[in-house]
């Protein structure tokens, strides 16, 4: 049977759940009858880390996290984000999102693992989640004015007024015989183009990792939706992976450091996605049909 409270595992003779001490009023009716004594729960035999027992969640998340893949994702990410401070920028959600990485492995080390302190890391994603929805959102503003304004800057007067206040070389002529309405509507429509982009990552990558780490501290026992977000997320972290490759090799040539970053960022996503594809493997048989 399980806990009404907490969902762990216990069994049906057991008076109190050894994960959070909650009374098991049906072993109890055993004893006392139909109506069964309430009564507190005994702390001293609760089972204070979960971790230790076999089989549970937070056992195979402990597994996960003492392994040397997740040590490798707490560097590469550290040095994602200070790849992002030296080039002046304060990347506010790679900084949290790189603190919780380190507190997470330091339970680990001492093998413990409390399942709600993920709420950090999926707060974290989630923060990120709705910043690309702004993000998508300014990106669509924009694109719609320039399409907007492409019209307007088509006019004689507005090619005068470029003659009169610009120097023209010879390059310069080339371009301006080019309707500069046509380079609006380009602009505006790789903006859109690109909030779509931004959009489709957000639903099927971030919104899709946000639900399956929610999971893990909501419940004890993974759910089948909390396995369809993890497929999904482990696709995207592999295409992460080979997109992020593939860009540190294009910019080997002009910025040593961006090949580093990318480079680092590349190895992080496949890392995660082998970790990932560990962890599913582990829950075979802790998962439970949700109707």
């Amino acid at each position: 049977m399980f806990c009404t409270k907490c969902g762990g595992q216990i069994a049906d003779n057991e008076k109190f759940c050894h994960y959070c001490g909650n009374p098991n009023y049906m072993a109890q009716q055993n004893v006392y009858g139909a109506n069964p004594q309430p009564v507190q729960p005994v702390y001293p035999f609760v089972q204070q880390n979960p971790a230790s027992v076999p089989g549970s969640i937070a056992e195979k998340v402990l597994k996960q996290i003492k392994s040397p893949l997740f040590l490798t994702i707490c560097i590469l990410y550290s040095v994602c984000t200070l790849l992002s401070v030296i080039n002046k920028g304060f990347p506010i959600i790679s900084i949290l999102f790189t603190v919780f990485l380190w507190l997470i492995f330091a339970q680990g080390r001492s093998n413990r693992v409390d399942i709600s302190n993920m709420r950090n890391i999926s707060g974290t994603c989630f923060a990120q989640y709705v910043l690309n929805w702004i993000g998508f959102g300014c990106f669509v503003f924009f694109g719609i004015i320039l399409l907007a304004f492409s019209s307007m800057l088509d006019t004689p007067e507005f090619y005068e007024a470029i003659s009169q206040n610009v120097y023209i070389e010879s390059s310069w002529d080339q371009l301006l015989e080019l309707s500069v309405s046509v380079i609006f509507i380009i602009l505006g429509v790789a903006m859109l183009i690109a909030a779509v982009f931004m959009a489709l990552i957000n639903i099927f990558a971030i919104g899709k990792m946000h639900k399956f780490l929610k999971s893990l501290y909501q419940s004890a026992q993974m759910n089948v939706n909390g396995i369809l977000c993890l497929n999904v997320a482990k696709g995207w972290m592999l295409a992460f992976g080979i997109i992020s490759g593939i860009a540190a090799l294009i910019s080997l040539a002009t910025s040593p450091m961006a090949f580093i970053n990318g480079g680092c960022s590349a190895a992080l996503y496949i890392i995660l996605y082998i970790i990932l594809n560990n962890f599913k493997k582990d829950l075979n048989g802790n998962i439970t049909m949700q109707m």
